[in-house]
């Protein structure tokens, strides 16, 4: 395997051969119980399918499963906003290694194979290439960005902080990036320099920086509001808690997704990133983000709400989107100074400067 595939940089190992990816079809017909197809049966006959609608095609992450995952679907919500066909595509066969290297190459493999479903349901099917939305998370995201490299033309691709670990600084041939959709943008969450789970890169046509985009509020072993939750009414469990702590920052861009799809009328509102709001956001650990964000007074294109309706106003700009430390995740007010006095910012100097201290 030549590069860029492999490098000293890069040490990933070729694709193995995958046989199988299974889908699952949700329509506001059958959005509880979704239609189930795979690869070596591609037949959509007898479910709800209906070429006149947009299709969504989501893509879970490294360790995840649409069946069994962690971390809440993007089907079901997305039915809320949009009346469609959602293809939840089931990979966990081969996401499901600890071998992290072996799963970042064989994506490539799966990637071929949905390609291949997506050009039928295009060509078949009937749906225009304008009305396919891809939604991946972490090693999803990069995922999409094959697909859409395989099918040139799709609409619209949404990261979901995009996998950072064995694609920074890599080509644009083996990553998500601009240019893999006529529409392509990144909710990034945990896009921090050194530890972070997700890309810090920003070569979309829009980037929303969730409060700063480096960490999320109220995360980390001993802060992650859904473990605390789960300890104080006796459903701890450290199979589940420990590891949703661990990458509770990286996976808070679905949650926040999710939520703007469910709830459409409360707007994530991002405003354009300026240096010292954005650094002032990640120093506070994402609290901080409150503060500078005038979510009262947004309109385009100083504001861009993050969402179904970003493609809307493509603006080609990095955005920082404040969320409450809490569910709801969505705010209509920025945090006052009195407000945040109550939240715990563990940098002694950047309390100082948000004036809380």
């Amino acid at each position: 395997m030549d590069a860029p595939w492999r490098s000293v940089r890069r040490p990933v190992p070729a694709p193995n051969c995958v046989q199988k990816v299974d889908y699952l079809l949700q329509t506001r017909e059958n959005a509880a119980i979704p239609f189930t197809l795979s690869s070596d049966n591609m037949t959509l006959l007898g479910s709800h399918f209906n070429a006149s609608k947009p299709t969504l095609f989501y893509f879970h992450g490294w360790m995840g499963s649409v069946v069994h995952g962690l971390v809440p679907s993007v089907a079901r919500d997305y039915l809320v906003s949009v009346d469609a066909n959602a293809f939840s595509v089931e990979f966990s066969n081969v996401s499901f290694n600890i071998n992290y290297a072996q799963a970042v190459a064989d994506i490539r493999a799966v990637a071929r194979i949905v390609a291949r479903f997506v050009r039928y349901v295009v060509s078949e099917k009937g749906v225009p290439k304008d009305n396919i939305h891809l939604v991946g998370l972490s090693l999803g995201a990069h995922l999409a960005g094959y697909v859409g490299k395989e099918v040139p033309g799709i609409g619209r691709i949404t990261g979901l902080d995009p996998a950072g670990p064995l694609f920074e600084h890599e080509d644009c041939r083996i990553r998500l990036c601009k240019g893999d959709a006529k529409f392509v943008e990144s909710i990034q969450s945990n896009g921090k320099y050194v530890s972070g789970l997700g890309t810090y890169l920003e070569d979309y046509d829009v980037t929303f920086a969730a409060n700063g985009g480096h960490d999320q509020p109220f995360c980390g072993l001993l802060l992650d509001d859904r473990a605390v939750s789960h300890l104080l009414s006796g459903s701890y469990s450290p199979a589940t808690d420990v590891p949703l702590a661990f990458i509770c920052s990286h996976v808070k861009s679905q949650y926040y997704y999710v939520e703007a799809l469910r709830n459409p009328n409360c707007t994530f509102w991002g405003i354009k990133a300026e240096l010292y709001s954005r650094l002032l956001s990640k120093l506070s650990l994402g609290y901080g983000a409150n503060i500078f964000v005038p979510v009262t007074e947004c309109e385009f294109p100083a504001c861009l709400p993050m969402g179904i309706h970003t493609a809307d106003r493509p603006a080609g700009a990095v955005y920082v989107v404040p969320t409450n430390a809490k569910e709801p995740y969505c705010i209509s007010e920025p945090k006052t100074k009195e407000e945040l006095k109550n939240v715990t910012i563990w940098n002694k100097a950047v309390k100082k400067l948000l004036g809380v201290s």
